[in-house]
């Protein structure tokens, strides 16, 4: 009887440690996981973004590839991640990750009326005739006047009117 009741309690102490080891490895494996997550892998749904040169930038994620897609109202504006001071994210879900690069992104609104803000605060209005490796050309005014702004500079890019 003795006998017995030692072996149980070995038999649970051995369950308990088990459990434990079980439990410290699944906290280290999610701590892993999170030291491996961007924050640009919580970006899904509706956020709010404090944009360097621009302030707060707000709407829904629509992609994430080397920019941000957000789409407010009938606009699509395009983020560059390295300008962002802070997110409030309102879905805690992760997002899938587009592997679309910037180029590919914002040509979308090749011929359209875009506006670009600088992380200086300078506002450039026009239409997007060129998109570079690194810059974005836009015709300005009546006489098409062109100007060229290093992708080193821009902080966001909004697509005000669509073009033809």
């Amino acid at each position: 009887m003795r006998w017995e009741r030692l072996f149980d309690e070995i038999e649970q102490q051995a369950s308990a440690v088990a459990a434990l080891e079980r439990d410290a490895l699944a906290e280290d494996l999610a701590a892993e996981r999170w030291r491996e997550t961007s924050w640009l892998d919580l970006t899904l749904g509706f956020v709010d973004l404090e944009v360097e040169g621009v302030g707060h930038v707000r709407g829904d994620v629509q992609s994430v590839g080397d920019l941000i897609e957000l789409a407010e109202g009938p606009r699509t504006t395009w983020i560059e991640p390295t300008r962002v001071l802070s997110a409030v994210i309102a879905d805690r879900r992760r997002a899938e990750q587009r592997g679309d690069t910037w180029r590919t992104q914002v040509s979308m609104a090749f011929s359209s009326r875009i506006r670009i803000r600088t992380y200086a605060g300078v506002a450039h209005e026009g239409v997007l005739v060129k998109v570079g490796g690194d810059f974005l050309q836009i015709a300005v005014g009546l006489k098409r006047r062109e100007i060229i702004i290093p992708r080193s500079s821009i902080s966001v890019v909004t697509m005000l009117e669509p073009g033809p």
